[in-house]
């Protein structure tokens, strides 16, 4: 273009390119300088394309003009802004303009190019390099598409405040910053797969929206500093963080993200070197899904929320994080919780975290590795199944406190759980459906000092094969259901009266100790015995022999004693009716072979008794067997006992013959005699106390 075809306002714009100067065509009054009020622009300012052009790449009579840089503010630019595959030899700024056509910067080079605060029908910068910034903010607005791919921003890309439809900026990258902070909006996808941020990325505040498809897409991402989502940023539609990688730190900190009918953040594979931050007042309604993703520092969602109530509202399986995860002080989830197979460096802390998902696992924790400890009180519920099947916790695991609900099936799930610490539902923890424990080991303590268990339909606290290293107690437990301890392993019980279930199931149950086992009480045992009837399965020798060998090696044999008797005594009363009357026998005479004694007392008494009939009742019933005109001495206590004895013979009965009354008793003292031998023999060799 010639210089003589130039208008006044083009001149003004010629000769400050000189020097770089701005020409500002503003009127001061800023509604009627809005670029959307361009029709009412006069032609003063209104510049062509082709002088932006002429002087951006020196063609026409701009080429013996040294220009240091096109900087333009107001006008109303018309004509076809055409630089692709072209080199800027200036700066190129154009504010608050407004554009008849498209702008195309595809395969351009330029030191640094500002739209700030024009109105744009589109722009396409594929492949764009610049070595300095891209402003594109600062009430900058698109009808069409922004197409930034495959572009090299050399500095920052500057979107704040900016209003997009579409931004596409696959493959880009950005050597400084980039920013879409308080102002910007987009409606439409915004595409950054692929792309790398040498900066950060701050989208603090940003307004993202996309209701029917993807608002966010960042798949394959890499930042090396932080991005930041948080303070008021909101996104209506699936955040999608597939596979990237965040060298800093991850802020959703007061973020708002929204997709109610999918997920409102995938972030699969995502690697962050620093934190992940999704506290505040965060939230999110849909899915947010970090499968396989990996966190150097802590993942912190204090305050969070986030709700799916159809299914999950946060899915983190495979999920590393070298620092410790943190969900309390009003964080919510109204959705399962997923972190099956993950892997916690730190701590899991779930203090006053609130778990809900009625129609399945509350928190599903399946194969979780957690290095430090779990906490699970102050105020923590959870409504829906809680799962730590073959979980490993370093530290430990401490519900006290905790509300765990799942009414129509089990409250907490933790089969072949590892605790190296000890497991603790003390006071206030509560659990309304099963608690199962099965194949669990406790390194320390399970402590259960007034829990309330409640599943009154089936097992309320199963400890099928669980391992205890250190104590189990169940002091002031309140449990409605069955306790199953069916073959689990502690090295001392401790419980009270108070925390006795109506049944219990004790087979195979081993314990080195038993709170008071020592003490000198003789209804302790009683009490231990009315215990052992509530086994669920009735008779079995090993929970009588397991409770006496507890006293047994406190140096307490009787009451070993008084137990193995009242096995024998279950043993005999669930037999046949000669069970129970040879069982009764036995128990009289010998106590089943723990008190031979017995015996002993029984022949002093048939020989009171003997001597009482023979020598003085019954005398009259006794002859002489020989010579009967000679009256021989009799002794009654001698003769009693020559019946009493079975295979001894003392001769005297020889030398007497029983008539009458007298004949009747000497077959009576002949058999007892029979029965306490039998006894005592049986006791002597063992027989009576084998099962």
């Amino acid at each position: 273009m010639k210089a003589s075809d130039l208008t006044e306002t083009e001149k003004k714009l010629w000769q400050a390119a000189a020097t770089g100067t701005l020409v500002d065509l503003h009127v001061g009054d800023p509604k009627l300088d809005s670029p959307a009020r361009y029709a009412e622009w006069g032609t003063e300012r209104t510049i062509r394309t082709e002088v932006i052009t002429d002087l951006l790449l020196g063609d026409g009579d701009a080429a013996s003009v040294a220009v240091r840089g096109v900087r333009l503010q107001g006008a109303r630019i018309t004509g076809d802004l055409n630089l692709e595959a072209t080199t800027l030899r200036c700066l190129l700024a154009l504010l608050d303009c407004s554009f008849a056509s498209a702008i195309n910067l595809n395969e351009a080079t330029a030191l640094s190019v500002r739209l700030s605060g024009s109105h744009v029908p589109a722009v396409h910068a594929k492949q764009l390099l610049t070595r300095g910034d891209l402003g594109l903010d600062k009430g900058f607005s698109v009808s069409g598409e922004v197409c930034l791919e495959g572009a090299h921003i050399g500095g920052e890309l500057e979107c704040t405040g900016g209003h997009f439809s579409n931004l596409n900026a696959d493959g880009l990258t950005v050597d400084g910053g980039m920013f879409c902070r308080e102002g910007f909006s987009a409606t439409g996808e915004v595409r950054l797969p692929g792309a790398r941020i040498s900066g950060q990325l701050d989208c603090t505040g940003g307004q993202f929206s996309n209701p029917s498809g993807i608002a966010f897409n960042a798949e394959e991402l890499t930042i090396d500093g932080s991005l930041f989502c948080r303070e008021e940023f909101s996104a209506t539609g699936e955040v999608r963080l597939l596979g990237a990688h965040i060298s800093g730190v991850l802020d959703c900190t007061r973020g708002h993200f929204s997709n109610p009918s999918g997920s409102a953040l995938t972030a699969d594979r995502l690697i962050v070197d620093g934190s992940m931050f999704c506290r505040m007042s965060f939230s999110a309604t849909g899915e947010v899904r970090l499968p396989g993703a990996h966190i150097g520092g802590q993942l912190d969602c204090i305050g969070g929320h986030f709700s799916n109530p159809s299914g999950s509202a946060l899915t983190a399986d495979r999920l590393i994080v070298d620092g410790s995860l943190v969900c309390h002080e009003e964080f919510s989830a109204t959705g399962e919780v997923r972190l099956a197979g993950a892997h916690i460096g730190g701590q899991l802390d779930c203090i006053g975290g609130q778990f809900s998902n009625p129609s399945g696992g509350a928190l599903s924790a399946d194969g979780l590795t957690v290095d430090g400890g779990m906490f699970c009180l102050k105020g923590f519920s959870a409504t829906g199944e809680v799962r730590l099947p073959g979980a490993h916790i370093g530290g430990q695991l401490d519900c006290t406190g905790g509300q765990f609900s799942n009414s129509n099936g089990v409250a907490f799930n933790a089969e072949g759980l590892t605790v190296d610490g000890s497991l603790v539902c003390r006071e206030g923890f509560s659990a309304t459906g099963e608690v199962r424990l099965p194949g669990a080991h406790i390194s320390g303590v399970l402590d259960c000092t007034g829990g309330q268990f409640s599943n009154p339909d089936g097992s309320a606290l199963d400890l099928q094969r669980a391992t205890v290293a250190g104590p189990l107690r169940m002091e002031s437990a309140v449990l409605q259901g069955i306790l199953d301890l069916t073959a689990a392993k502690t090295s001392s019980y401790h419980d009270n009266r108070a925390s006795w279930p109506q049944k219990l199931r004790l087979d195979g149950f081993v314990y080195d100790a038993i709170e008071d086992a020592s003490a000198k009480k003789r209804d302790l045992v009683k009490e231990r015995l009315e215990w052992l009837r509530r086994n669920e399965q009735g008779y079995s020798p090993q929970i009588y022999e397991q409770l006496a060998a507890v006293y047994r090696r406190t140096g307490y044999e009787e009451n070993a004693r008084r137990i193995l008797i009242a096995k024998q005594r279950r043993r005999s009363a669930e037999g046949n009716l000669a069970d129970k009357m040879w069982g009764i026998l036995l128990d009289c005479t010998v106590g089943y072979g723990y008190r031979t004694w017995l015996a002993g007392l029984w022949l002093a008494g048939l020989l009171v008794l003997g001597t009482v009939l023979f020598g003085a009742v019954y005398r009259g019933d006794l002859m002489p067997a020989n010579k009967p005109n000679v009256q021989p001495p009799f002794q009654p206590c001698l003769y009693t006992l020559d019946l009493l004895l079975p295979v001894a013979n003392l001769h005297i009965r020889d030398a007497w013959i029983e008539h009458g009354a007298a004949q009747w008793w000497s077959v009576f003292f002949i058999i007892m005699g029979w029965i306490l031998a039998t006894a005592v023999v049986l006791s002597l060799t063992g027989l009576l106390k084998r099962d």
